[in-house]
């Protein structure tokens, strides 16, 4: 967090934590400063209402040295009416995750929160967020996952989102990003940006779905968890050194690319010694035509060629009857798809093991589900996915170029309008960019 935030703000020599407590990330920003070798005064405000948690920060600064460091650690509420932030320093804060209501609710203080569920993080997010905008310095700040996502916290997102000259992004980080921490944390990103210059995620978002409404969802059956879960007993069930591999798992699958078996089934093993596994049957596996990793940002999918065996880090789909595998893996590679699921789903943005769920992949819409609807686009679609299957050898400019030409006709089948396809081109850019 500190790395990014000095690489959002290499010209900022003054960084202000608002609930600072024992002064962690104050810390962090000086461990960073002084491994990137940087020059002048540094100077670190705290604030904090516990003078406690203050003398600890500052002896614990005090200590870490190492740089020319301007400590300013007051005891301050910084959402308190008239506050007066300090003008151009950038933000690192933590803020307390406490909400105004609810069973474990504390007491608001007025003219706070208004609208939505009132929240210690939203007011500290909605300030910082203003301190942003007005000075044009960037601020990174650990949030509640919730957020960044549910409906009762809408009013404080379009709070931030209003503002203008401010960019705000969210990144999860998932239910484990720290100790202790229970619930998924989400790491916010406000930046000094041109209004207008790209739709904000939440516009892209209802943009996307108010296009995708009038298409259909492909039936529940055509996805499923039906791969083998190891359980209790991975140990005895799984070759890791086979002669005869026949079993595949996540790491095996790239997009339009399936590797061959590395791990071998024991399928014959008994159900001893409370031993608790699911394997089904190979004629079971082997219908499945279409594979997709379960840990990705987005859907990622190969033809099920040669068929096998595969663990449960591979989730499966049959496409509708008169859909071929190869148009339907064209499509679940596609850029509609992709950004569709990260921006509706948490669990694609997780910095850690993002997520492709089975109800994920029920949720997405498709252009046709049959080939009769569109036979000369279906037919195109799944004799360019065919000649990206190659599973052997180097992925080189000329497989990247037909993959993006592929792409390309795969976001056109949707008929987006060109801005809303333009929108999704710039948004697949910029999360490779990051």
């Amino acid at each position: 967090m500190a790395a990014e935030l000095l690489d959002a703000a290499p010209t900022v020599r003054s960084f202000l934590d608002p609930a600072c407590g024992a002064g962690a990330l104050l810390l962090a920003l000086v461990a960073e400063w002084r491994a990137r070798g940087r020059d002048g005064e540094l100077e670190l405000i705290g604030w904090d209402l516990d003078i406690r948690m203050l003398e600890q920060a500052r002896a614990a600064l005090e200590e870490e040295g190492g740089c020319r460091l301007h400590l300013r650690l007051e005891r301050r509420d910084a959402l308190a009416r008239g506050a007066r932030w300090p003008a151009g320093a950038a933000i690192a804060a933590n803020p307390p995750w406490a909400s105004y209501s609810g069973r474990q609710g504390i007491a608001a203080p007025r003219a706070r929160s208004a609208g939505g569920w009132p929240s210690v993080h939203g007011d500290f997010a909605e300030r910082i967020a203003r301190h942003c905008a007005l000075h044009a310095v960037p601020a990174l700040v650990l949030l509640p996952a919730a957020w960044c996502e549910l409906e009762r916290y809408a009013p404080s997102r379009a709070r931030v989102d209003s503002l203008p000259g401010l960019s705000c992004e969210c990144e999860l980080l998932g239910e484990h990003a720290f100790p202790g921490v229970i619930g998924s944390t989400a790491l916010v990103h406000m930046r000094p940006s041109v209004r207008g210059s790209r739709p904000l995620e939440p516009d892209l978002l209802r943009a996307l779905r108010a296009h995708l409404a009038a298409l259909s969802a492909w039936p529940d059956e055509c996805f499923g968890d039906v791969g083998v879960h190891t359980g209790n007993a991975a140990d005895e069930l799984v070759d890791r050194a086979p002669l005869r591999p026949d079993l595949r798992e996540g790491r095996d699958l790239g997009a339009f690319r399936l590797g061959g078996p590395r791990l071998a089934l024991r399928a014959g093993l008994e159900r001893l010694d409370g031993r608790r596994f699911r394997t089904g049957t190979l004629a079971g596996a082997r219908s499945w035509p279409v594979l997709l990793r379960q840990t990705a940002n987005r859907p990622i999918a190969a033809v099920h060629d040669p068929a096998a065996w595969f663990r449960n880090s591979l989730l499966a789909c049959r496409p509708p009857a008169d859909v071929s595998p190869d148009c339907a893996v064209a499509l679940l590679n596609g850029p509609v798809a992709a950004h569709f699921h990260q921006l509706a789903h948490a669990d694609a943005r997780q910095r850690v093991f993002p997520q492709l769920k089975i109800a994920h992949l029920r949720a997405q819409r498709f252009p046709f589900a049959s080939r009769a609807a569109a036979p000369a686009l279906h037919d195109e679609l799944a004799r360019r996915a065919l000649a990206l299957r190659g599973r052997a050898g180097a992925i080189d400019a000329e497989w990247e170029s037909k993959r993006a030409a592929l792409a390309e006709l795969s976001t056109t089948a949707y008929h987006l309008p060109e801005s809303l396809a333009h929108a999704v081109r710039r948004a697949l850019v910029d999360r490779v960019a990051r």
